[in-house]
C-alpha cells in the first residue's frame, strides 16, 4: 500500500449534527494481498499512527482538538501508539460494492468491525495490460 495517493480520513458529527469534525491520519502503513483467481480471499492489514491525527479548522481550534484526540480521553496515543485493522473476510455486495470484515484494535481493545468499500477507478494489471477484475479501495 502506498501512503500517497492513499488517505485515511474521518468525519464525526457532534452535538446532534450541529457540528462536524473532519480529519485524517497522516502516518499509516498497510498491506493488501489479492488473488485475482479468488478475490474474496484477499487480506488487508492496516496500521495507523494514532498520534498522527490531524483535523480541519482554524489554527487555534485545530491545535486544541488534535491535542484532545491524542490525549487520554480519546486515542491515548502515548500509551497506545497504533490503531490496527486486520481483515478476516471480504463480502461482495453486488458487482461494484463490497464489505471488508475484520478486527479493529484501538487503545488495546479489539472488536469486530466492517468497512464499506467503494469502487476504485483502476484495474489491476497482468503483463502490463489491465485485467478484467476491478477491486475496491477504502474510502470515507
Amino acid at each position: 500500500m502506498r501512503a500517497r495517493p492513499s488517505d485515511i480520513t474521518f468525519s464525526v458529527e457532534e452535538w446532534g449534527g450541529l457540528r462536524t469534525t473532519e480529519g485524517r491520519f497522516a502516518t499509516f502503513s498497510g498491506m493488501i494481498a489479492l488473488d485475482e483467481g479468488a478475490p474474496l480471499s484477499g487480506r488487508v492489514e492496516l496500521e495507523i499512527d494514532a498520534g498522527s491525527v490531524e483535523v480541519a479548522g482554524a489554527e487555534e481550534e485545530r491545535a486544541w482538538r488534535e491535542q484532545e484526540l491524542r490525549g487520554v480521553d480519546f486515542f491515548d496515543a502515548e500509551r497506545f501508539p497504533s490503531i490496527r485493522f486486520v481483515s478476516r473476510r471480504l463480502e461482495r455486495l453486488d458487482g461494484r460494492h463490497a464489505r471488508l470484515h475484520g478486527d479493529l484494535t484501538i487503545r488495546g481493545v479489539t472488536l469486530p468491525n466492517r468497512i464499506a468499500l467503494s469502487p476504485l477507478c483502476m484495474y489491476s494489471a497482468v503483463d502490463g495490460m489491465a485485467s478484467s477484475w476491478l477491486f475496491a479501495h477504502l474510502s470515507t
